[in-house]
């Protein structure tokens, strides 16, 4: 896993073995510890990564305070429509 601003990147995490739910609790630390906005999230939807966006707004759901996360799922092998999307992703 990776977080990166606009001058950095960097690999926070790793897994030998990643399951959908595993890279979700994973995802939901390092945003919580990085201060990330869930809007700000953008999750590979390539294999087992696939899941992780919905893992993500489940385990969020029970939260009373905040709606549930909606992060972004992307497909790396796609082409980007947007525009604006292009230039940052």
């Amino acid at each position: 896993m990776a977080i990166r601003d606009r001058q950095r990147a960097a690999i926070v995490a790793s897994e030998q073995q990643s399951t959908s739910a595993g890279m979700a609790i994973k995802t939901l630390t390092i945003v919580d510890k990085y201060r990330v906005s869930p809007i700000d999230t953008v999750v590979d939807a390539f294999g087992s990564g696939h899941g992780v966006a919905q893992e993500i707004a489940l385990a969020t759901a029970g939260n009373t305070k905040r709606q549930p996360w909606r992060v972004t799922p992307l497909n790396v092998g796609e082409q980007c429509d947007d525009p604006y999307d292009r230039e940052i992703i």
